[in-house]
């Protein structure tokens, strides 16, 4: 005890840290109202510390966060363990005998995994119970909405009645005969898994069995009025099961967002404390700045008036060698328009026998790339005649391994019928032969006419010894040979 209740209290400071974080992230506090008479949504937070004590939170990979109970046996089925009511507001009420049975029988959905069998994916709004019905003349079946049941104020539940069937998940239905329906340990009279095929085929499923009235969501589920004329009594709808659960989770949850709340205000006074201590120093730092952009603006105004004096001294050198530049390179332009007209005239020269060695080399390509077709193609026809000449032979082959086969069962066949009959005359021969000494004892018996007998000591009876060739079948014909030693 003291163990599980450190354990919650640790969740409890884990669960408060983590809202923190998103509070300063996010820069608003999470709230949480209570729920009225008719509106029964609910944060799914709240079942994040209230359900860790019965099993394991996880992530799915299809699922998302999903919930699994602890220590499921073979048997164990959602639904399974607890009652059906019937009730005046919501209808069919299942009030369950386990502990995480207000949270998980309510909200959300139950998933069958072939990896992790049954798991609880959470969901927000309430419902007297998530199933789905099948009903027939000797038997009523539910079992759990899966997660693709989708459920919207505006059109109501969302399913395709024949999924389990399609699914071929008939085993995860609870039948019982209509006169147990209410009972109050209805567990014991839930039809074995091994007979759920054969009366999901002699149900009828129970359509639109959830619904919205009066902003109330009620499960319909099988007609009281029937239900009475099969039991012989009325069935009279009771009031709603108090949900005290559901209102200490409510309660915890709320204690811990004041205290979230108290924190966070401290928080914000501490954070407004820093900001203006921030504000200072980056007027400080702003006014240093400033300082020192100035001084570099003087600085600046010297280097640029030395940097133009600099500047008029070099323009006049550069207008000077600007000058002899243009003159050297007059003449070398006059010389160099001499080497292109040279430099042209050996261009086109060599043009003319690129073409005419390109266009020589282009013919040669393309016979080659024929030449290389035709080889393809000629391989590519014996490819395909060696591979149909290898299916005619793997064929052949593999019906002379069937005839084979087939003749190897034949004969088993036979010789089994063989020793079927062999086993018959000799069951029969030694069944003959020990009614006949059984005869023949009562007749000895009989005709002595033998008086009771005397209790005498005890004698050592010699064991007897069985051969070995001796089985347990000649021993029951009376075809065994037994010898006794004697004692000398």
């Amino acid at each position: 005890m003291l163990k599980t209740q450190i354990s919650r209290v640790w969740r409890g400071l884990r669960t408060l840290a983590l809202a923190f974080a998103l509070a300063i992230a996010g820069g608003a506090t999470l709230t949480i109202s209570a729920p009225s008479a008719q509106a029964q949504d609910i944060d799914v937070r709240i079942f994040y510390d209230e359900l860790s004590d019965y099993g394991r939170w996880f992530r799915h990979p299809r699922y998302g966060r999903v919930w699994q109970p602890d220590r499921q046996r073979g048997d164990w089925r959602p639904y399974a363990y607890g009652r059906w009511i019937n009730t005046v507001e919501h209808g069919w009420y299942w009030q369950s005998d386990e502990p995480f049975g207000w949270a998980t029988y309510h909200y959300g959905r139950w998933a069958l995994d072939e990896r992790f069998g049954w798991i609880w994916v959470p969901g927000t709004t309430w419902a007297p119970a998530w199933v789905t019905w099948r009903w027939g003349n000797d038997a009523i079946g539910w079992a759990p909405l899966p997660p693709r049941a989708s459920w919207s104020d505006r059109r109501g539940l969302n399913f395709d009645y024949d999924y389990y069937d399609r699914a071929g998940l008939a085993f995860v239905w609870n039948f019982v005969q209509p006169r147990h329906l209410l009972s109050p340990r209805l567990r014991r009279h839930i039809q074995p898994r091994a007979r759920s095929g054969r009366l999901l085929r002699r149900t009828a499923p129970r359509r639109a069995a959830i619904r919205r009235r009066n902003r109330a969501i009620i499960n319909r589920g099988f007609d009281p009025g029937r239900l009475g004329r099969i039991i012989g009594r009325r069935v009279r709808a009771q009031a709603l099961p108090e949900r005290r659960r559901l209102r200490q989770a409510r309660a915890r949850y709320e204690r811990r967002e004041r205290q979230l709340n108290r924190r966070q205000r401290e928080i914000d006074r501490q954070a407004r404390r820093q900001r203006e201590r921030d504000r200072q120093a980056r007027r400080f730092e702003d006014q240093r700045r400033f300082d020192r952009r100035e001084r570099n603006r003087r600085d600046a105004e010297r280097r640029q008036a030395r940097q133009a004096e600099r500047a008029r001294q070099q323009d006049a050198e550069r207008r000077q060698r600007r000058r002899a530049e243009r003159e050297a390179r007059r003449r070398e332009a006059r010389r160099s328009d001499e080497r292109q007209r040279r430099r042209e005239a050996r261009r086109r020269a060599e043009n003319e026998r690129a073409r005419r060695l390109n266009e020589q080399r282009r013919r040669d390509q393309q016979a080659a790339r024929q030449a290389r077709r035709d080889r393809q193609r000629q391989e590519q026809q014996r490819l395909r005649r060696q591979e149909r000449d290898r299916q005619a032979r793997l064929q052949q082959q593999r019906q002379r391994e069937r005839d084979a086969a087939e003749r190897r069962a034949r004969e088993r066949e036979r010789d089994q019928a063989r020793r079927d009959r062999r086993n018959r005359r000799n069951g029969e021969r030694g069944n003959r032969r020990n009614a006949e000494r059984e005869r023949r004892r009562r007749d000895r018996n009989r005709a002595n006419n033998r008086p009771p007998r005397v209790q005498r000591p005890a004698v050592q009876v010699p064991q007897a010894r069985r051969s070995k060739e001796c089985t347990t079948r000649d021993e029951e014909i009376g075809r065994c040979n037994i010898q006794h030693n004697n004692d000398k």
